[in-house]
């Protein structure tokens, strides 16, 4: 960014431009918020909660949160109703209000109308440059089999016919007979094609990364895998149960998955894939296309890999828990170059783990990452507490993955929602859009047994005294927070 132009002038300059500023009732340093505080200019306190009370005291959840160019949120999830559930879907505004131009007062909900229960949620969702929303999830067919389920909804919150039948679209891969097919994550090519990633069973007790890409119209792709869909698998041990968390894609068109690997008895590692735009292994990644990140830092060795975010400059962040010595969970980041392996700037060793330790199970789990604009990395998960208590946990990492010191207390922080003693608040999805602050979402305990859509909001960025956010420039300051 160029200097203004009194830099490097006198002395007196600066000293009366600072006279200025005091006059003018204004400050020349910048006013710091505290980075990882609730952020109380929205909703409640910087907390919101929403009930869909389509049933009473029903179990209402948010997996997944996005962030519009407009700067409109976006969460998606289940709602519990009479006979099942439904996808989810809430839009509201930076200031916690929901929007009464989408759907009805804000909400929305899909049924894809199969099965008995009728068992469909969202577990992610993902924006197009026209307004689109695209929502997916696991949905329960006619003979109750579960299957993969997109839904596109135009910027109202309608279902957009021109997408699937009536603007859903079904997935099987019924590749073990009646079982789960289950997608846990959704993203969008520059093209307009959807990719949908999960698991699926290939015979009991086997199950892969399963991947399908449908046509921006909701049809199976036919030039990717074999008829739209992709099985890749690790098959290290035991039970080869391979589980597919995350899916991304970098901007050269190849794609990312994450997820979880068997690797042996009670023994699980992270695994990523990376594949060509044509879904064939990218060999140039890895061993054929995989690697595998091990913690081992003891118990059972459980290492669980649930979400993944592209640096600028290619390097790979993958994010999930870790098991220690004791058998609790920690959470877990690494970082990976583009070739696949670990990147040793990051921690030394290309990985790190955090300790909340608060109580309870012990069970400090990430769920999602986020990168700053300016390349910091956000993680958000579940944090365990005494008396079965269960609260959002938050931490902010530096480029080489030292924690934040700006950032909440060390670099972590924790969101309690508290509607009920000991009650479970559970973050599932996590959003920092480059207009400022961190949005995370998921699902908070409510009385009697009932669940609600959680959604708090955290300042991450630097405001200055003259209003302007990270991003921008006060008229006297030479840096950009």
């Amino acid at each position: 960014m160029a200097k203004p132009p009194w830099a490097g002038t006198t002395d007196l300059v600066t000293r009366l431009l600072v006279a200025v500023c005091i006059a003018m009732g204004m400050s020349a340093k910048p006013v710091l918020a505290q980075q990882g505080q609730l952020d109380t200019s929205f909703a409640t306190s910087g907390k919101l909660v929403i009930p869909f009370n389509l049933i009473s005291d029903g179990v209402d959840r948010a997996y997944d949160i996005a962030v519009q160019p407009d700067g409109m949120i976006v969460a998606a999830g289940a709602a519990e109703k009479l006979g099942g559930t439904a996808f989810a879907v809430v839009r509201f505004g930076p200031d916690g209000t929901l929007d009464p131009t989408f759907g009805l007062g804000g909400r929305t909900t899909v049924a894809f109308g199969f099965g008995n229960p009728q068992v469909d949620y969202a577990t992610a969702v993902a924006l197009d440059p026209n307004g689109a929303i695209y929502v997916a999830g696991p949905v329960t067919d006619a003979v109750g089999d579960m299957e993969v389920g997109v839904a596109r909804l135009d910027s109202s919150g309608s279902l957009d016919t021109g997408f699937g039948v009536g603007g859903k679209a079904i997935v099987p891969f019924d590749l073990g007979g009646i079982s789960g097919d289950l997608v846990w994550d959704l993203a969008l090519q520059a093209d307009g094609k959807v990719l949908v990633a999960g698991t699926v069973p290939i015979s009991s007790p086997n199950v892969d990364f399963g991947l399908a890409r449908l046509t921006s119209a909701g049809d199976p792709d036919l030039t990717f895998g074999s008829n739209g869909l992709r099985i890749v698998f690790f098959d290290e041990g035991r039970s080869n149960g391979d589980f597919a968390w995350a899916v991304t894609i970098q901007p050269d068109g190849k794609i990312i998955l994450v997820g979880t690997v068997e690797v042996g008895a009670d023994n699980t590692d992270i695994g990523v894939v990376r594949l060509n735009s044509n879904s064939t292994n990218d060999n140039t990644f890895g061993t054929l296309g995989k690697v595998l990140i091990a913690f081992d830092g003891g118990g059972e060795d459980v290492d669980i890999g649930t979400d993944v975010a592209l640096q600028e400059d290619g390097k790979i962040v993958v994010v999930g828990a870790a098991e220690a010595a004791n058998s609790k969970m920690d959470f877990a980041i690494a970082r990976i170059n583009s070739d696949g392996t670990l990147d040793p700037t990051f921690d030394g060793d290309g990985k790190t783990t955090v300790t909340y330790d608060l109580g309870g199970d012990w069970e400090d789990w990430v769920s999602a990452v986020a990168l700053n604009p300016d390349g910091k990395i956000v993680v958000g998960g579940h944090v365990d507490g005494p008396n079965g208590d269960r609260d959002f946990g938050l931490a902010r990492f530096n480029t080489d993955g030292t924690l934040d010191p700006t950032f909440g207390s060390g670099g972590k922080t924790t969101v309690a929602f508290d509607l009920v003693t000991g009650g479970t608040d559970n973050l599932n999805g996590l959003a920092v859009p480059p207009s400022g602050g961190i949005y995370a979402a998921g699902s908070v305990y409510v009385a009697n047994n009932g669940e609600d859509i959680g959604v708090a909001k955290l300042i991450g960025s630097v405001v200055f005294g003259d209003g302007f956010e990270s991003g921008s420039a006060a008229a006297w300051s030479t840096s950009v927070p």
